[in-house]
């Protein structure tokens, strides 16, 4: 399992060695076949990500730095958008903007668009995203806590991208299609990482 991948890496461990446990990629489609970046899915994996296959996937484990961090954030800095995921239904105008023309996102009165873009906002169960809980109501609420405190503390970097990203986006910040169509947008109270689109 993944807890047993993580245990397994010492820093400075190449995350694409054959030895690290990794073998998520039983069917291609699953959301953790990463072959490209192996065991790396489960160290810092956005930075790693937009750093790229040539640089990101190759870092040893647990020597993600404030260089890659800042090269990640002039990476996202250069979109058109970024947009905190649970956020995606207030930024249907700026998203119109990034997509171009070619993409109907519903600003037409239709619900969603052609595309069925969500209409509503679905923030993030805070309780998703704190390692916390009783382990003993449930049968794999103990593998759950372990993984998600040994997920924290591997992919503090990650963690302080969606930060920054999040102010950006609060602040209005988040890519020139934000700041063109930001008359339409709405700011809400932050919610906890989930992801950055």
């Amino acid at each position: 399992n993944a807890s047993s991948v993580i245990r397994g890496m010492k820093k400075g461990d190449d995350p694409l060695q054959d030895s690290t446990g990794w073998d998520y990629c039983p069917m291609r489609h699953a959301p953790t076949c990463q072959p490209q970046f192996k065991a790396g899915y489960f160290n810092n994996y956005m930075i790693r990500y937009l750093l790229g296959t040539r640089e990101g996937a190759t870092i040893p484990w647990g020597e993600v730095a404030e260089e890659h961090f800042e090269k990640a954030k002039a990476i996202l800095e250069d979109f058109d958008l970024v947009v905190p995921i649970d956020y995606l239904a207030d930024a249907l105008p700026a998203l119109a903007c990034a997509l171009g023309d070619g993409y109907d996102v519903g600003l037409d009165g239709s619900e969603g668009g052609r595309y069925k873009w969500t209409q509503h906002r679905r923030q993030t169960k805070p309780e998703d995203s704190v390692c916390s809980g009783d382990a003993s109501h449930e049968r794999h609420a103990e593998e759950r806590l372990e993984l998600c405190t040994l997920f924290r503390e591997h992919n503090q970097w990650d963690a302080k991208l969606w930060e920054w990203a999040l102010a950006r986006w609060e602040q209005r910040q988040a890519g020139r299609c934000w700041n063109e169509s930001a008359g339409g947008l709405t700011s809400a109270s932050p919610s906890p990482p989930s992801a950055i689109t």
